[in-house]
């Protein structure tokens, strides 16, 4: 707080100036153009000047050896300014570093890429120590590592360099980190795909994600989406706008846990039940107020389709307190089955919009010598009023055709749209790759595949039958570890995942069983739906893992046990 203090005279001194001057911590950044490289450096000499005389002033001596400069810019020729702090001349560096992004002369940012992914194979290094194919850490932990540590390692201000993924140099760095780590996660072979390792691993390509954290950033920003003209996102409100630290007032809520708790509770306020629904793609909210055990007031009001049932909730505990302050009651008791939506209310520094105007209007009745109570109760426990509260909720959600009480869209829905866009370009480009062919037979679509795939827990062996590298000979003969790629029940037919699923005769029996108890033949064409049943699924995948095992063993390939 000091050094803000001091710092901020100096921001205000050089916002005259022609060059932008922006700060963090004791990091200060200069930013200047010009069509005319002379005015450029009489514009950044005079702002170093500034910066340089308030420094003395306030004793604090800057290192002209340490301030580095990038001259940015696509001409063939143009005079290079000449820049000086007290006299030292300033070097060129051919990159920068703020704030752990690396600006290039050339901003196509493969420099900064280069850094990110030297520190991300740092970190595949040592998973590699803790995980193979056979053994290690298990696929669901390492999925966990990649997601909470890797992708947020390479997609640090991915906003800034989202576009240089255009550029294939770009988008080849990161499809090869994604593959890497696909295969370590998928516990496949290191000839995997891209296509295979990502699919089986439950990921998306980098050089996709990094378009979607840019996108959702662009959205924060006020950034309007094309389906929802005219609305706008629900943001946050500015830390400024909350009360000051020593206004700030931690509220606690009480829980409830039955109808016998509820007639406790002592004082004789009325009892506001609220709720908030969403069925049919519709949202809904409700407040009902009783009083000596009746209803005497209900208010049910709708919200645009595309609200969460979190913004429905907070907005029914808003419409509960405008009605309290609007009669004569000396207090009240609001009672709430979300308890997420009662924990945003009572946290003081909560940045919530809603959970802030809820604030205020409580500090008001306060103000007014009148009192609330929240309490919380577990949902659909046979409380008559929270009962009421949710049929009411519904009911407005189905049947309410006034206009929405609320419509700034939540930031989960604007991340759901952006990623279904990320997924459709994602299933293009899945359907035009020429490799995976063996595991785009069992999964045509990767959004069914994405939900298939959270139920089957991946191994070297599932690998093997969803991608077709493993143990079997078509596989060893490519790569040169077997003298035939043909299996031993036909020298005709070579031993692919598919002739050993489907046509194979050693497996007939097996085979024959499978398909009786599944009510399903086991076919090419219906490989896909098999994979997706949840019925079929387990019976199938137990039949093809044990033909794998007796075909790898029989191979020589190493096989988990």
């Amino acid at each position: 707080m000091f050094w803000n203090t001091l710092l901020d005279p100096l921001l205000q001194t050089t916002e005259n100036t022609q060059a932008h001057v922006q700060a963090f911590a004791d990091d200060i950044l200069i930013i200047a153009s010009n069509q005319d490289g002379q005015k450029l450096e009489i514009t950044l000499n005079h702002t170093l000047k500034i910066i340089t005389e308030w420094g003395k002033k306030h004793k604090l001596r800057f290192a002209p050896h340490k301030t580095q400069s990038v001259l940015i810019t696509r001409k063939q020729k143009f005079h290079r300014p000449l820049l000086k702090m007290e006299e030292v001349e300033l070097q060129y560096l051919d990159q920068l570093k703020v704030l752990g992004l690396t600006i290039d002369q050339n901003i196509n940012f493969k420099p900064h890429l280069d850094n990110v992914c030297r520190k991300a194979i740092n970190i595949y290094k040592m998973v590699s120590r803790a995980a193979r194919a056979n053994w290690g850490l298990n696929s669901d932990i390492l999925r966990t590592i990649y997601m909470a540590v890797v992708e947020p390692t390479i997609l640090y201000a991915a906003s800034c360099w989202a576009e240089t993924t255009n550029k294939k140099y770009i988008e080849r760095i990161l499809n090869r980190m994604t593959q890497i780590f696909g295969i370590r996660i998928s516990k496949g072979h290191k000839t995997n795909s891209l296509i295979s390792s990502t699919l089986l691993s439950k990921i998306i390509p980098l050089a996709l994600r990094a378009k979607e954290n840019a996108s959702i950033y662009e959205i924060k920003r006020g950034k309007p989406i094309e389906l929802l003209p005219g609305r706008e996102i629900e943001t946050r409100i500015s830390p400024y706008d909350l009360p000051h630290p020593c206004e700030r007032i931690q509220r606690n809520f009480k829980h409830v846990n039955n109808q016998k708790d509820i007639d406790e509770i002592k004082n004789d306020w009325v009892r506001i039940f609220t709720d908030g629904s969403k069925i049919d793609g519709k949202v809904g909210a409700a407040v009902t107020v009783w009083h000596n055990g009746l209803e005497i007031k209900t208010i049910t009001f709708r919200l645009e389709s595309y609200c969460s049932i979190y913004q429905a909730e907070m907005m029914a505990i808003q419409r509960a307190l405008k009605y309290i302050i609007s009669k004569k009651y000396p207090g009240a008791n609001i009672i709430s089955d979300s308890r997420s939506a009662i924990t945003t209310i009572c946290d003081p520094v909560s940045l919530n919009p809603i959970a802030s105007e809820i604030r205020t209007m409580i500090k008001t009745l306060e103000d007014n010598r009148k009192q609330v109570e929240l309490y919380w109760i577990k949902a659909h426990c046979g409380i008559q009023g929270n009962e009421r509260a949710d049929e009411l909720a519904k009911q407005a959600a189905i049947k309410n055709k006034q206009s929405p009480a609320y419509d700034k869209f939540p930031l989960s829905y604007a991340k759901r749209l952006t990623r279904n866009t990320t997924l459709q370009i994602w299933q293009r480009k899945y359907e035009q790759a020429t490799t995976s062919s063996i595991t785009k037979k069992f999964f045509p679509n990767i959004v069914k595949a994405y939900k298939t795939l959270k139920s089957i827990k991946m191994n070297n062996l599932v690998t093997h039958l969803f991608t077709g590298h493993g143990g079997n000979k078509a596989y060893l003969y490519k790569y040169k570890l077997s003298s035939s790629p043909c299996c031993i029940c036909d020298e005709n037919a070579d031993q692919t995942i598919e002739h050993i699923v489907i046509d194979c005769p050693r497996f007939g029996k097996r085979r024959f069983e499978t398909e009786c108890s599944m009510g399903e033949e086991i076919v090419a064409e219906n490989l896909k739906f098999i994979i997706e049943d949840d019925y079929c699924r387990p019976i199938f995948m137990k039949f093809a893992l044990l033909a794998l095992k007796s075909i790898s063993k029989e191979n020589g390939s190493k096989i988990i046990d």
